[in-house]
């Protein structure tokens, strides 16, 4: 019971000092990594014990395509081109 309340205020404290865009993106940072950590190490993205090279590039340009517009979108990267760092906070 005590656990469970240790957990539950920390969900309450996060989400009153970070907003669940900020969560999202840090998840969304750490997918790339996973991704390389579950291919080498754990040895994912297998098919018939052998690495299928496409579909785990496919995977990691996706993630990081996702994880640069998170990024941009939560303004971590102001972009200075077609009028995109109008409206945004330095």
């Amino acid at each position: 019971m005590i656990i469970s309340g240790a957990k539950n205020l920390f969900r309450i404290v996060t989400n009153k000092i970070y907003s669940p865009m900020t969560k999202t993106l840090s998840d969304c940072v750490l997918n790339p990594m996973y991704l390389i950590y579950y291919c080498f190490v754990r040895g994912d993205f297998k098919i018939k014990n052998k690495l299928n090279p496409w579909y785990f590039s496919i995977n990691i340009v996706l993630s990081l395509i996702i994880s640069f517009f998170g990024r941009v979108y939560n303004e971590f990267i102001i972009l200075f081109c077609y009028n995109l760092e109008i409206n945004t906070h330095d």
